[in-house]
């Protein structure tokens, strides 16, 4: 509910973003970004024009600034009131992250009405906690009303700037449009490029420290971005070029600065006003790019694809917390996402103290299988000693990758003897198998906490081999207490000492025996392998 002056202006005493949601955050974070490295590549602290050429220069301006401990406002408010004109929601000839109704039409290939044009969505598919569609409606909605249908202004540019980042692909065009002499009508770009990423965030002990943490001056922390060309759409932020982009369903390069690719129009939207509130919007889809190989993004985790030809963006697994995705951080790997070789390389510059914990928050979006709809968010964080970043983390690294590994071979353990319970019940192998994960669930529940404050406090310089074993101890005293709350539930004397279950044979031609089942029998077989 602040300008973005005053955020900048004071980012150093906020805690963080707080909008609806927190994908709404990321998104804004994203937009925020843009506007740094698109003033700070080019002036200094002081606002003098020295845009940086070289990479030494990059970590001197980050420095310079870091230094500060809060953000020198005057450059920043030099650039914005260059483009204040540009920043305006409600505007006939440039409204802010829209295209201007002229333009759309065009882009449409239409003539007359926005009503011909797109997609229209009224209010509550604009919000997107409730994200309803035209076609059902929500019967448990947090709002009803004029509430649900009309956003006022602020809310409005939030759920704006999240649309344009994780935007479902439900829109689709109504005629065959004609863009570079190609019919496009049967393209699918899919959902926005945010929407398709496995997003990772640093996080520091303030806006200002999470808005500088995330600040890639370098791409990877290796090399040069590619410098800003106003002139070019691939090259800047999306409210420096002379025009808006307006061609409908484009296939581009993958941008090839943060200006450009942290304010890419993944949809052409303008906003439908009534009065003083927006009650909905008319879209198109914009621009999109091959997911694959698009290493020019800094904040996402990467997966192989066949023959390792082809690297994508990784979505997180929504059964797992994040620390049983620690090695998806790929941090031994060229892979890594480019915010971790970002830190990395601060570390190893001097410029960031390797003292203290590093924070990530881990976001991602599920669509439904047609991408239609929304029905899942991941939100997740972890936190760790800087140290395991570098060089002197190696060893550890594997160590935290193993004990994760031991956990979940604990999980399975704890699958196996509930199976085996059920089965002793007399339940059917089939539904035993999926009627087998609930004491598995309610494992990892269990040890959550105790492994985040193991892998919070682990200090790679201190710690030895008897710290990773302090871990295993605890796993394994969670998993035999589970095991043995279990056993104590089972009323059943048959399912405690045997059953005979007659179970599928695959070699028809010989007779099915009986397999004494017992719960006994799987409880000595779990501490066993536990």
């Amino acid at each position: 509910t602040v300008s973005i002056k005053t955020l900048f202006e004071k980012a150093h005493l906020y805690k963080r973003l707080a909008g609806e949601m927190p994908a709404q955050d990321n998104a804004i974070l994203r937009l925020l970004i843009a506007i740094l490295y698109s003033v700070f590549v080019r002036v200094d602290i002081n606002g003098e024009e020295n845009e940086i050429k070289e990479k030494k220069e990059a970590l001197e301006r980050w420095k310079s600034i870091w230094e500060l401990g809060k953000f020198p406002i005057e450059p920043i408010q030099n650039y914005l009131n260059q483009y204040h004109d540009r920043f305006y929601l409600i505007d006939d000839k440039r409204p802010f992250y829209q295209i201007p109704e002229k333009l759309l039409l065009i882009s449409g290939k239409k003539k007359g009405s926005l009503e011909n044009i797109g997609t229209q969505y009224h209010g509550a598919k604009l919000n997107a906690s409730i994200s309803e569609s035209g076609h059902k409606t929500r019967i448990f909605s947090e709002r009803n009303g004029d509430a649900k249908e009309k956003l006022d202004y602020p809310e409005a540019a939030r759920w704006l700037i999240y649309i344009n980042a994780y935007d479902d692909a439900a829109l689709k065009p109504k005629d065959k449009y004609k863009n570079k002499g190609t019919s496009i009508s049967g393209v699918k770009s899919g959902v926005c490029w945010c929407g398709k990423l496995g997003n990772i965030e640093a996080v520091g002990k303030n806006l200002f420290q999470t808005l500088m943490l995330n600040l890639t001056l370098l791409q990877d922390g290796e090399k040069m971005w590619e410098p800003i060309n106003t002139n070019d759409y691939l090259c800047c932020a999306t409210w420096e070029l002379d025009e808006p982009r307006a061609t409908q369903r484009d296939e581009i390069s993958v941008p090839s600065n943060p200006a450009a690719l942290l304010t890419v129009q993944s949809r052409r939207i303008s906003l439908d006003k009534e009065g003083n509130k927006i009650n909905g919007y008319h879209v198109l889809i914009g621009d999109y790019f091959d997911s694959a190989n698009a290493f020019k993004e800094q904040m996402t985790i990467w997966e192989n694809g066949n023959n390792n030809k082809k690297i994508s963006p990784k979505k997180y697994d929504l059964s797992k917390q994040s620390w049983r995705e620690f090695s998806s951080l790929n941090i031994d790997t060229k892979r890594a996402p480019g915010i971790i070789k970002w830190i990395r390389c601060l570390m190893k510059a001097k410029l960031l103290s390797s003292e203290n914990n590093v924070h990530f928050k881990n976001i991602a979006i599920y669509y439904d299988s047609s991408n239609s709809s929304i029905v899942n968010t991941y939100v997740d964080e972890l936190s760790f000693n800087k140290l395991l970043l570098d060089e002197v983390g190696i060893k550890w690294r594997q160590w935290i990758s193993e004990e994760i590994e031991n956990c979940e071979k604990c999980a399975d353990e704890i699958g196996k003897l509930e199976k085996e319970i059920l089965l002793a019940s007399g339940m059917s192998e089939d539904k035993a198998k999926n009627n087998s994960q609930v004491n598995k669930e309610f494992f990892f529940n269990r040890i959550d906490l105790p492994v985040r404050k193991w892998i919070a406090e682990l200090d790679p310089k201190q710690h030895d081999e008897e710290y990773k074993n302090k871990l295993r101890k605890i796993i394994r005293d969670i998993a035999l207490q589970i095991g043995k709350e279990m056993i104590e539930q089972v009323n059943d004397t048959k399912a405690l000492y045997g059953r005979p279950v007659i179970e599928k044979n695959k070699n028809k031609n010989k007779n099915n025996k009986p397999v004494i089942r017992s719960a006994i029998k799987g409880y000595r077989e779990f501490k066993r392998n536990i």
